[in-house]
């Protein structure tokens, strides 16, 4: 094994591995192990070698970080926000201690494993650094097999110890055979020297190295459709009380009305009896019997006669798909076998997930998924409640041959191969995420629950400071795939009154780049107070344009979201949100030189179309938004 100690101290101390059930251990007889690198900023590749027969559950670099003199050591890594509402932390904390806030998307046991080991898809990059100072950042350049996750310990205030973690999920481990060799995931590491300011430009490297090391050119080149909005049938009180009337209705009127819409997502709901089901459908039990698959009473024509509907108003149609199962399904019942031992949710305790390592299993996904795309023709797929199914470290599957990651990655390539090139694919309940490694398939993905406009202010934020991250910090819209925190509509479910509640959600949505798609009866609403800006609040939502958060500090955020965001186009252009989740007054202050932009430019509101030149200075009060068009001034 090589080391290369770097300029600032980075170096690669240990290189360890656990055999069995017992604890990690350094290269022991008849096992030799590779990891290679050179420079500040490289990439580190992981060959395992064996003369002898063994099975291997995780290995792990170990590394030795050493900073010269100055401000106590901090650390970022995406959990953190979406766990504590902290960007970073002290270097002398760890996730779940007592003193940090937790939020509401922390799931039971999370904080018992590393950072980056959630029952989430995290976008998994650790760094460490000095403010104002030096910085390390390491990341996996892969994800073929293993996830990464993270470790952290001060050793004292100029040097930490980091583990970086790749653990097999889904079964007991990888069997190595006498004489084999096993590649392990890439690794990414980069040590700064110097004065490195902590926000987004720290992470252009590491992006750089992603595009250019796997395919991920579906999203640097299109497809057009991962610019394009949708309206789903879910949110906004509507769920599973849909029918054939319904959805044709909406479908006209936004072909009339939002030409910036092109997709009519039909969710959950459809499959036969699903609207006298109070449990989650999980379709897969739908599509174990043709005939449970659809509705003939709501929609007597049939699937592919609406999908050929929606088509014929110059829309195209997607549907909802879950490979998961309800326990009181007939499926379940018939085939309990079919599913990952103990795959219940903590909060859906009566679902279960389909085990891809059974033939039988993988037989019926295949089925209904001809079914969706290619006998009903629907172009698009929103894939929901699913990500639990294969990153949970306690859910084995039954077959010991594909890890949990590789049986993800046979599920998405196995709908993709389905749609056309400029099909979508909504990756659905994952909350915050972000992870590069599946934007070569993926289009949009979900950061938020539910919203229909129920959530309190504070939950709002708690979304708000994860998609801060994303789309401020990281610039996933740019480099990866497209954010979406939900539905966004006119929020009247539940009879909402709230005109500052309605104006501070829309901007937050807008401003950051993280809206994909709408909700709601919008075809019953011609008359709402709040349609007219509604229709200018979509015309100005544009995808993949640079995020900036002008005053945010991205070190300590306190946590606390941006009051101000900015969607910039190349012209100069864009929207400028201001965000006011405290119930109290603030005032916002904004330049052009702030914005990135050239002198000149001025402001008007969508939602009121008062203007005003820039620079500005307003006092917001508490719990409301404002959302403004930048825009040339007139010649």
């Amino acid at each position: 094994m090589k080391t290369t100690e770097l300029a600032l101290g980075l170096d690669c101390a240990r290189f360890e591995i656990r055999q069995n059930a017992e604890g990690w251990t350094s290269c022991r007889e008849g096992l030799v192990a590779t990891s290679e690198f050179s420079g500040p900023r490289t990439a580190r590749t992981i060959r395992i070698e064996t003369s002898r027969s063994l099975l291997m559950t995780g290995y792990r670099l170990i590394y030795l970080l050493r900073f010269p003199g100055g401000d106590p050591l901090r650390v970022h890594h995406h959990a953190l926000p979406r766990l504590h509402r902290e960007m970073t932390l002290p270097a002398t904390k760890q996730l779940g201690e007592s003193s940090l806030p937790r939020t509401e998307f922390s799931s039971p046991g999370n904080y018992d494993l590393p950072a980056g080991h959630q029952d989430m898809a995290l976008h998994n990059a650790f760094v460490v650094f000095q403010p104002g100072g030096a910085a390390v950042l390491l990341g996996p350049l892969s994800e073929k097999r293993a996830k990464a996750g993270f470790r952290w310990r001060l050793i004292d205030e100029s040097s930490l110890e980091v583990t970086m973690e790749f653990v097999c999920t889904g079964t007991e481990g990888w069997s190595l055979k006498e004489g084999s060799c096993f590649d392990g995931e890439m690794v990414y590491e980069e040590a700064l020297n110097g004065c490195v300011e902590f926000g987004p430009r720290l992470f252009d490297g590491y992006h750089e190295a992603l595009r250019t090391s796997q395919f991920l050119g579906r999203v640097q080149c299109g497809p057009t459709s991962r610019h394009e909005l949708t309206w789903g049938s879910w949110n906004e009180g509507i769920y599973r009380n849909i029918d054939e009337e319904l959805i044709l209705a909406e479908a006209a009127w936004i072909a009339q009305n939002l030409p910036n819409v092109r997709w009519i997502q039909i969710d959950d709901g459809f499959e036969k009896d699903a609207d006298k089901n109070p449990l989650a459908a999980a379709s897969l039990g739908a599509h174990w019997r043709e005939e449970t698959s659809w509705c003939r009473r709501r929609f007597p024509r049939g699937m592919r006669a609406l999908a050929d509907d929606i088509r014929s108003l110059g829309l195209r149609p997607m549907i909802w798909f879950s490979p998961s199962c309800t326990i009181h399904s007939d499926l379940f019942h018939s085939h309990p076998d079919y599913f990952i031992p103990h795959s219940n949710l903590h909060f859906e305790q009566n679902l279960v997930f389909a085990d891809f390592s059974l033939a039988e299993v993988r037989d019926l996904v295949r089925g209904a998924l001809d079914r969706l795309l290619i006998e009903w023709r629907f172009e698009g797929v929103k894939l929901d409640f699913w990500t639990y199914g294969f990153e949970q470290h306690r859910m084995k599957v039954r077959g010991a041959d594909r890890t949990s990651l590789e049986w993800l990655r046979w599920l998405e390539e196995e709908i993709r191969v389905r749609l056309p090139e400029d099909g979508l694919m909504l990756s659905c309940l994952e909350p915050a995420n972000g992870n590069p490694f599946r934007s070569h398939v993926w289009d949009h993905h979900r950061v938020g629950p539910d919203i229909t406009g129920g959530l309190s202010i504070s939950t709002f934020e708690e979304i708000a400071i994860a998609v801060a991250t994303l789309t401020g910090l990281k610039q996933t819209q740019r480099s990866f795939w497209q954010p979406n925190v939900d539905g966004l509509s006119l929020f009247r479910y539940g009879g909402s009154a709230d005109d500052s509640k309605w104006r501070l959600i829309t901007a937050f949505m807008v401003g950051s780049g993280a809206v994909t798609e709408l909700a709601g009866r919008l075809s019953q609403q011609e008359a709402d107070s709040r349609m007219r800006a509604f229709r200018k609040v979509v015309a100005s939502i544009r995808h993949g344009q640079d995020v900036i958060c002008p005053g945010y500090d991205w070190v300590n955020n306190n946590g606390r979201a941006p009051f101000v965001w900015a969607r910039r186009d190349q012209t100069g252009g864009g929207v400028l949100s201001v965000t006011n989740w405290s119930n109290q007054a603030g005032e916002w202050t904004v330049t052009p030189r702030e914005l990135g932009i050239p002198d000149g430019m001025r402001l008007v509101s969508v939602f009121s179309g008062e203007q005003t030149p820039l620079p500005v200075t307003r006092v917001l009060p508490g719990g409301d938004g404002e959302l403004w068009q930048i825009i040339a001034p007139t010649e």
